[in-house]
This record gives structure tokens, C-alpha cells and sequence, in this order.
């Protein structure tokens, strides 16, 4: 068998390496127009000249730049069968992920070792910037004029908050074959654990933070527990706990506390049942119930480069003071006390000329409720610090303090690296509670996915004009808040409970 049959019999069934440009018809023209010059070979020298495959060089570098935060690539494949339900689900499988679909978008594969619990087998996680997954979501919300979001826990990995190995990157890919045959391409690794001096608390949070990756990755569910099962339910009524609470701050609630009992005692040893309703009230008349402790509101909302997370450009503060509220009828969906909200809109100088518009509609310049501020980069962190303080005059901790936002598990990783203290001295947290719109109106109504905040404000009757400019976001996550406990009656659907 010569050269050419050989060749074509290893490679008749790869439609990849097909597609290459082999060089064989290049190599027999170039030996036919050789034979024409010269003179013929000898017959008993005849021979095929050998043909130089020429295969197209890998590509050695990321299509966009990363910015530390990525997603796992099979949770990302996952999507609408995992965290979808019903007619959406089959829309968004049908029109992204089915016959091959979402292998065929062009994807910057990175990878990085890890070794699961109780294995000895050192794996790997495959990832994608998050930046490609958040185009992805995009294109999935103007197709279906949806805001779908994705999930908060194990579907995004930053890893710039940790001095541990970086994902390397692999490959560009556009099928699934491109898929596999980088993937085969990893180096093995035999332990995954470097030499780096770091704080043991910090080496937790990154094993923690890969491990939730490995989970989000992982191909079926497995057996849940008895102890994570009861630690879901726990987290569950937590949370519920955390709503009634907030309700009793907002003097919605009463405080249910024991005659004679301090007001600094914890009313989560106190709350009453899951299932109680609230007393009905007049929203033209002030609340009946105290302010319980009195405490401050800080929304927040980060907005930064969709191309590169680590360029802070905009940040969105909103404070609201419940003892402003005192004596103030809440008004018709709050709107009376909604008005008290005290907004600023940061802009960082440096970064002023960058406006999203691939993957969210940026629009910084549309802040509609004030004025929005320069600050210098090299300031931005004493600005946003004394923004997030207690009144002046107040000693620290004497006010409390309650940090709000719509999916703050990312507000809270910005605020660290702007210096913001999540921890007073001696440990105890620097905000009591942490509001959550999207998981609070999850919870309230029973629901399995959270919704984005356009979302959240269509259905506590809202309207929210220039979402995506920070300084709009923070003030509308609060406003949410305050429709969504007017409007929550204390009763939580089974679904939730469970």
C-alpha cells in the first residue's frame, strides 16, 4: 500500500483532519511538472515522493483577554437542562445547546488541576471566561426577549481574590472534536498542591471555590446526603429567618420579643414560624411596630469592563436610614419612603471611556438620580469606604449596618479589593445582615432559579429606567427591597420550605 492510499485510510473517518490542507495535490503537481523537465526515473526506482502534511499552527493565544473569573465549561453546557424548566428550557436548548450548537461557538478553553474529595486521581476542570458565557446569556435574552441569569453558587469562579495557581489556557475551540482533543492534550499533573506561602483561610477559600466548580462540572448528581441535604433546608430557613427580620427592621413586623427582653437580643431566637402572616397595615398611615435596632440600608452595585472584570468603571451606592422613616407613612408601593434613598454614582476617570455594549447595555451617562461623580482610581476605595460608614458622629458599630444588592456575592468579592472591611476588629461581621433581592424573591416565591433585577422590579411594580449603570442598579435593588417586604404577606410557598 503506498503513501496516499495509507493516508487516505487513517483519515477517511476524521472529518477534521480532512479539512486540512494535506499538500499532496501541491507535492504531485510539483513532481509531475519535475518529471516533464527531466529525465524519466528508472523503472526500478519508481517511487511515490513522501507528502509533507501541513497542519495549521495551534493557537497559542485567548481570543479576548480573561480577567480572572471563569466558568466550568460542562455546567456552561448544561444550562438550560439543569437550571430551566418547561417551554424555556426546551426554547433555549433547541435554539443554543442542541445538535451541537453550543460546541460550535468559538470558546477559550483554560484548564486547571485539582484532585475531588476521597479521589487519588489528580483531574482536571475545564473553563471559559466568563465574558464568552455572559455573550452567550445575551444572545439567549434577545432571542427570547428573556432576563434569564445564571445561577449564583458554583457557576462563577474568580480567581483573582487568591495568590494560588492561575487556569492555564489550552486552545481555541469550535466543535466538540476541538473539544476533546485539547482536552487530551493536558499535561498530567501528580499532585495539584503548590508551595505557596498563604493564610491557611485563604488556601480553604480556593479549595472551596474549585471544588464548587467540580460539582457545577460534574456530568450526573449524585446522592445527596443526609447532612447536605439538612444543610440546604437550614440554609433555606435562614434565609427566611433573614426576611423576617428585615421585616422588623422595617418596622413591618412586629418585634415578637419577651416583655422586658433587650433589643439587642437576637430576634432569630425569637422569630415566630415560617408559615405567620404579618398583620395587614394602611400604607397611608405610619408603621405600628418600632424600627427594629434602627438600622442603615447600603445598596451597592459594581459595574465594571465586560472585557476585562478586574477595571472597576462604575459604582452605584444608595443609603437609606430608617430612622428618617420614623413617623412617615410608607405610601402607595412604598413610594413615600422610597423617596428618603439617598444616591450616589461613582465613575472611575481612568476608565471613563469604556462603555459596555456586547454583553449588556452599558450606559453610564444615564444615571437618573443625580449627578454622577469622577473619582480618580487611586481614590476610589476611600471614597466608596466613607460612602459605606456610619453617619458621622457615630462610633463604630454603634449604627447598624445592613448591605443590600441584587446577587451580592460579587459586590461583596469588589468590595474586599476595595478595601472595604466585611470584618471589624475582633472579628464580628462590619454589615449584620446581607439582603439579597435576587435569592430573597426566589425564596418568597418559591421559585428554583433567581431572576435578574429588570425582572424583580416588573413584578413588585417598579419601573426601572438605564439598568446596568451602577448608580441606577444600587438605587432600584433597594427600592425592591422595600416593595418586596411591603408586598410579602410572612407566608413562604412549600416549594421554598423544602
Amino acid at each position: 500500500m503506498d503513501h496516499l492510499s495509507r493516508l487516505k485510510l487513517l483519515f477517511k473517518h476524521d472529518e477534521y483532519l480532512l479539512q486540512l490542507n494535506t499538500g499532496l495535490n501541491r507535492s504531485q503537481l510539483a513532481t509531475d511538472e519535475k518529471d516533464q523537465l527531466s529525465s524519466p526515473v528508472p523503472p526500478e526506482t519508481n517511487a511515490q515522493p513522501t507528502p509533507t502534511i501541513q497542519r495549521e499552527p495551534p493557537v497559542t493565544t485567548p481570543s479576548i483577554p480573561n480577567d480572572g473569573t471563569f466558568c466550568p465549561l460542562l455546567a456552561l453546557s448544561k444550562y438550560p437542562y439543569k437550571y430551566l424548566q418547561g417551554e424555556t428550557r426546551d426554547k433555549v436548548a433547541n435554539r443554543f445547546f442542541e445538535r451541537g450548537l453550543f460546541w460550535k461557538r468559538q470558546w477559550d478553553l483554560y484548564y486547571i488541576h485539582l484532585r475531588p474529595q476521597n479521589q487519588q486521581t489528580v483531574k482536571h476542570l475545564l473553563l471559559v471566561p466568563v465574558a464568552q458565557a455572559r455573550q452567550l446569556l445575551h444572545e439567549i435574552n434577545n432571542s427570547l426577549e428573556s432576563a434569564l441569569s445564571f445561577p449564583t453558587q458554583n457557576f462563577v469562579l474568580d480567581f483573582t481574590a487568591h495568590a494560588f495557581p492561575f487556569p492555564v489556557f489550552l486552545g481555541q475551540s469550535t466543535s466538540r472534536e476541538d473539544k476533546d482533543q485539547l482536552e487530551g492534550s493536558i499535561p498530567a499533573s501528580s499532585a495539584p498542591e503548590h508551595e505557596i506561602s498563604a493564610p491557611d483561610d485563604e488556601y480553604l477559600a480556593y479549595a472551596a471555590m474549585l471544588k464548587s466548580g467540580w460539582v457545577a462540572a460534574k456530568g450526573k448528581r449524585g446522592k445527596v446526603s443526609k447532612e447536605k441535604m439538612a444543610q440546604r433546608v437550614q440554609k433555606e430557613r435562614d434565609r427566611i429567618v433573614c426576611l423576617q427580620r428585615l421585616q422588623r427592621h422595617l418596622g413591618l413586623r412586629g418585634d415578637a420579643i419577651i416583655p422586658g427582653s433587650s433589643t439587642n437580643e437576637s430576634p432569630a431566637e425569637n422569630q415566630e414560624s415560617a408559615d405567620t402572616k404579618r398583620d395587614a397595615m394602611d400604607e397611608k398611615q405610619p408603621t405600628p411596630h418600632p424600627f427594629w435596632k434602627e438600622p442603615i440600608f447600603v445598596s451597592v452595585d459594581i459595574e465594571c469592563n465586560e472585557r476585562c472584570h478586574s477595571q472597576v468603571t462604575e459604582v452605584g451606592i444608595s443609603v437609606l436610614d430608617t430612622r428618617d422613616l420614623v413617623g412617615v407613612p410608607p405610601g402607595e408601593n412604598c413610594h413615600s419612603w422610597r423617596r428618603l434613598i439617598q444616591s450616589r454614582h461613582l465613575r472611575v476617570r481612568e476608565h471613563g471611556h469604556i462603555v459596555n455594549r456586547d454583553f449588556v447595555p452599558g450606559c453610564p451617562k444615564d444615571f437618573q438620580f443625580g449627578t454622577s461623580e469622577w473619582v480618580d482610581l487611586d481614590r476610589l476605595g476611600d471614597t466608596v469606604r466613607a460612602c459605606v460608614q456610619a453617619p458621622s458622629g457615630a462610633k463604630d458599630g454603634e449604627r447598624t449596618l445592613i448591605l443590600v444588592g441584587h446577587s451580592t456575592g460579587m459586590e461583596e468579592t469588589y468590595l474586599r479589593k476595595l478595601g472595604v472591611p466585611l470584618l471589624r476588629e475582633g472579628g464580628t461581621p462590619f454589615f449584620a445582615d446581607v439582603v439579597d433581592t435576587a435569592e430573597f424573591f426566589r425564596v418568597i416565591h418559591g421559585e428554583t432559579a433567581v431572576r435578574s433585577l429588570g425582572a424583580v422590579l416588573l413584578e413588585v411594580g417598579i419601573e426601572g429606567w438605564y439598568l446596568h449603570n451602577g448608580g441606577n442598579d444600587a438605587r432600584y435593588a433597594m427600592e425592591a427591597m422595600l416593595a418586596m417586604m411591603w408586598r410579602w404577606d410572612g407566608v413562604i410557598p412549600l416549594k421554598a420550605e423544602a
